[in-house]
């Protein structure tokens, strides 16, 4: 073989492994760019699963403070999340989401713990608040309502069951804003219906998860009301399902009743052989007699349950009436 031969040979090796090199070049290129384009967007995972992708790492972190302020407008920071919370790359396709529908999303996934003033009931917590101060002015509210509604108040109210306040980590349901609010949750369970005024941070979902109810029940419950667009002080009508429901505070109020009893006189026969046989004369007329009661009647959430004498006072005394009724001799 000539020498020009070899040259044509070895440029055409060359040129063939220039273009394997190439192909190889632009496969592994290919792999990384479809790696990079599936984890360019990043996820918040609570316990591994997936609940929100975003565009961007402070995306997901303003998504996670979102959905702490929902929660906890007050003090955002205190709030913890009850799952394993993450923010990482996702592979695959997936949803790109804005942060409010993300907020939305990790709101109804995500259950958020707060550090509170819980009051319990028989052990059980049934609302919390923010402070020790805020607890014990519920419950001396809850004494006040009941015992305010009847005339004569024999003692202080109590509770059925036993009552104790305690700063503890409880789920963000029962947390409530206001005294108002709590009190309403405290007798009644954290049951019923209501009114609820939107907070600063508030989404239609955080709510409806606070009273434990869907989405489609709050929008049902709020007639034609775009919940995507709610601004804070808007009034929204809220209940909680009856599976839900904490045991009831019971307050107990003893109302004092005064009153005036008649002590019906009795009837005395005297036997006359003046008369004839079965004739009756009237000697004297009875009089009735008179006592002071004092009755305690018990009420229990404002229902009365019962009632017993305390009290009795002789006022005057009943003067029987006398007749004389003939008999034979």
């Amino acid at each position: 073989m000539d020498q020009d031969a070899i040259i044509r040979n070895l440029r055409l090796q060359l040129r063939v492994e220039r273009a394997v090199i190439l192909l190889v070049v632009l496969f592994l290129v290919g792999r990384w760019g479809m790696g990079g384009l599936a984890g360019r967007y990043y996820a918040i995972y609570a316990d591994n699963k997936p609940v929100a992708v975003l565009a961007t790492r402070e995306s997901a972190e303003r998504t996670l403070d979102a959905v702490k302020k929902a929660a906890n407008p007050r003090s955002p920071s205190d709030a913890t999340f009850k799952q394993n919370v993450t923010i990482g790359h996702i592979s695959g396709r997936s949803e790109l989401m804005d942060e409010k529908r993300a907020a939305e999303s990790a709101g109804r996934a995500l259950k958020v713990q707060l550090t509170k003033y819980a009051i319990l009931v028989g052990g059980t917590p049934v609302v919390a608040v923010d402070t020790e101060e805020d607890a014990a002015s519920v419950i001396e509210a809850a004494k006040e309502r009941f015992g305010s509604a009847v005339s004569n108040l024999m003692e202080e109210p109590s509770f059925k069951q036993d009552v104790s306040v305690r700063k503890m980590t409880v789920d963000h349901a029962i947390y409530r804003p206001s005294v108002d609010e709590a009190l309403e949750a405290l007798v009644s369970g954290g049951g019923g219906s209501g009114a609820y005024t939107v907070a600063d941070g508030d989404v239609a979902s955080s709510i409806a998860d606070r009273f434990h109810m869907k989405l489609p029940e709050l929008q049902s419950l709020n007639g034609g009301r775009e919940l995507d667009k709610l601004q804070i002080g808007d009034q929204l009508r809220v209940s909680m399902k009856e599976g839900s429901k904490s045991p009831r505070l019971v307050v107990v109020v003893r109302d004092q009743e005064l009153g005036t009893e008649v002590i019906p006189y009795q009837t005395e026969s005297v036997s006359s052989v003046e008369l004839r046989p079965g004739k009756q004369v009237e000697l004297n007329s009875g009089r009735n007699g008179l006592r002071r009661v004092v009755r305690a009647v018990t009420y229990e959430n404002g229902v009365r349950t019962g009632m017993e004498v305390v009290e009795e006072t002789l006022v005057r005394n009943a003067v029987p009436r006398r007749i004389a009724v003939g008999i034979s001799r």
